[in-house]
């Protein structure tokens, strides 16, 4: 297959253009320096891979859902319901530093959004990955336990987190959390947490536990 891959650049776009060319495709990576190439590339191309943010993914498919078959990869999926029917909709949960793990070789495929008889050819795409099929909702309310708690959870501890002349294993494990959110692009980490629909109620929850922490270990009363 033909495939362009918009926004080859980035982590994934690169990712996912060395994955797709090991298997057999032909990849024209497309990123800022040569998006003029888009418009004469995308009429031959059979599919289009929208590595990029929400905000970008949404302009490209509203300009040429008809032209071409698009595939966004967002990490959010309420904001794609408008367009079910006329792109596939997927979530890769891999990255550079997972992708060897088989265990973490996932993909979301997002059923209510994807055109149908898509998941055949996704499968072709991507052999050896686990395929799991789900609605859009179901997206959103599992990606606030994969994703939007644990970047909450790794920017707290970023900010919290101070140098010290000595350090502990406790210590070196919460700078490791730390960097689970700092070696995010910081677009898509808020585009996550802000455009899921159930990220407010995960913060409130995460409130909520904070406050018992603090009844629980600083009440002096209680000893």
């Amino acid at each position: 297959m033909r495939i362009i891959v918009l926004g080859s650049g980035g982590r994934l776009g690169r990712l996912l253009s060395t994955m797709l060319r090991e298997n057999g495709h032909t990849v024209v990576g497309i990123d800022v320096d040569n998006s003029n190439m888009l418009e004469p590339e995308i009429q031959s191309s059979d599919i289009v891979f929208l590595a990029v943010p929400v905000g970008v993914a949404i302009k490209v498919i509203k300009n040429y859902h008809s032209t071409a078959l698009l595939v966004e990869m967002s990490s959010v999926k309420e904001p794609f319901r408008e367009f079910r029917d006329g792109i596939i909709s997927i979530h890769p949960l891999f990255g550079p530093l997972s992708v060897s793990d088989p265990a973490l070789r996932n993909i979301l495929f997002i059923s209510d959004i994807s055109v149908q008889g898509t998941l055949d050819m996704l499968k072709d795409l991507f052999p050896g990955f686990n395929i799991f099929p789900m609605s859009a909702q179901q997206h959103d309310e599992m990606a606030i336990q994969l994703q939007v708690i644990p970047y909450i959870i790794s920017i707290l501890s970023s900010r919290a987190i101070q140098d010290t002349a000595v350090s502990t294993r406790s210590k070196n494990t919460l700078a490791k959390l730390a960097e689970v959110s700092e070696l995010q692009s910081e677009i898509v980490m808020r585009d996550t947490i802000r455009l899921n629909p159930f990220s407010g109620k995960a913060y409130a929850a995460i409130r909520e536990i904070l406050a018992d922490m603090g009844g629980e270990f600083l009440d002096r009363d209680s000893c």
